[in-house]
């Protein structure tokens, strides 16, 4: 079972969850949550599957996918918003080092407004998010615009397996860790994860 953090302050809905912090508040009615993520829900391995089995199989909620992942996820509302053209041609270069530090350090700062279309279609009471790549920070810019809460799973620390030279992982460390303490509803696999 994952550690959860609430947020304080956290409002959205009637029914309340007592949690350590403050509380969650969700609508009684099926939440509709958009899924803003690389990692889609499908039934193959690791947090595909666990996506796959929480929003698909048990069926609790209407989910929506929004992704740069190319992989499409039958029976649900699905966007794929491929990161820039030059950038996937670049990572796959010499430059490849280079292009990543960009991805992570600054296009992650640059919201895009494809997201914000996609929302305006699916109508989420919720994004959600698994932390791994630039479109944790597009997901948390879409909350925010938006006025809804932003939920976040951290199955790992997402700089230990990013590509990137040594001196921009702690600028990528400091982001994650922003990420994890503005999120609205924050998972973390595990209690050592939560306390770090």
């Amino acid at each position: 079972i994952p550690a959860i953090r609430y947020s304080q302050g956290c409002r959205f809905g009637e029914a309340t969850y007592s949690g350590t912090y403050s509380c969650l508040q969700i609508k009684m009615s099926t939440p509709k949550i958009l899924l803003v993520s690389h990692t889609v829900p499908e039934n193959k391995m690791g947090g595909a599957l666990i996506l796959f089995r929480h929003f698909v199989l048990k069926n609790d909620f209407e989910i929506g996918v929004a992704t740069n992942n190319p992989a499409k996820v039958p029976g649900v509302f699905h966007r794929h918003l491929p990161e820039p053209r030059l950038l996937s041609r670049l990572k796959k270069t010499r430059l490849n080092l280079w292009a990543e530090d960009y991805t992570h350090l600054i296009h992650s700062r640059i919201f895009d407004e494809r997201l914000y279309a996609t929302a305006r279609e699916f109508k989420p009471d919720i994004i959600f998010n698994v932390a791994e790549t630039y479109v944790s920070f597009h997901a948390q810019r879409l909350a925010k615009k938006l006025g809804i809460p932003f939920a976040v799973y951290f199955m790992d620390w997402a700089t230990f397996a990013t590509r990137s030279h040594p001196w921009a992982k702690p600028h990528m460390d400091r982001m994650y860790r922003r990420l994890y303490r503005q999120a609205d509803l924050a998972f973390c696999i595990s209690e050592g994860m939560k306390k770090e």
